[in-house]
């Protein structure tokens, strides 16, 4: 909520994630940075700053490094990654207002880089703890795991051939890569095995598939605390 050139500053997501929202009242610019080195080269210039006219010359040549600007006006819609370095500026004289949520999307490319939250592609002082990145992770795990039993239960439930035959696609298409990517990363893999009510399901999945990643992600900032090998064993008794 704000009125003429109030904003969010520059930043980038604590974790990368994605995010959809609507403004409801208002108007507001939506600037986002390629995510990789361009976002950092953004950051390094001008992080938590909200660039308004007059803009200085140093603020110009940032902003012409951005990739997307958007006028978000009343009503519209919005979706980004909040991996790109991004900020948003109000413009014109009403109050914008705006809401927004942010989520992990089944796209495999968006879960690869879900997967780098706190590796070296992150801008260091927009981390979440490392702490509240590992319940983030398990709560992911726990979501994945829900989809998988749902899914299955609605294959073999469902009465209706159209509904079998989408549910079919988001079982052998969507779901299936979304769930080999986030296997890239040993922990996700360990932890979604261990789970026995999905572990059929997961070799059927993995089945002749190998791990394109190669390199396992390396967080920035260390757990303040020891991480079990398999902390969600504890969780729940499997």
């Amino acid at each position: 909520v704000g009125g003429e050139y109030s904003g969010s500053s520059m930043h980038m997501d604590q974790c990368l994630w994605s995010n959809i929202g609507k403004n409801f009242a208002g108007y507001k610019i939506l600037f986002t940075w390629r995510y990789g080195a361009e976002s950092n080269a953004a950051l390094e210039a001008m992080y938590k700053t909200i660039m308004k006219p007059p803009f200085t010359a140093e603020e110009k040549r940032v902003l012409s490094m951005a990739n997307k600007v958007a006028l978000v006006g009343p009503g519209d819609l919005f979706l980004f990654s909040g991996a790109n370095a991004h900020m948003t500026l109000g413009v014109g004289k009403d109050l914008s207002l705006s809401a927004y949520e942010s989520y992990v999307n089944l796209n495999p490319t968006n879960v690869s880089i879900f997967r780098r939250s706190g590796c070296k592609e992150h801008w260091e002082d927009c981390i979440m703890e490392d702490d509240e990145l590992d319940d983030l992770q398990d709560d992911v795990i726990d979501q994945v795991e829900k989809m998988l039993l749902k899914l299955d239960d609605l294959r073999e439930n469902l009465p209706d051939q159209r509904q079998r035959r989408e549910t079919n696609a988001a079982i052998h298409t969507f779901v299936p890569a979304m769930v080999r990517e986030l296997c890239n990363s040993k922990f996700f893999r360990r932890e979604l095995l261990s789970i026995r009510e999905i572990k059929s399901q997961l070799h059927h999945i993995l089945e002749d598939w190998e791990s394109s990643s190669s390199k396992e992600c390396v967080r920035k900032r260390r757990c303040t605390h020891s991480r079990s090998p398999s902390p969600r064993v504890n969780k729940r008794a499997r």
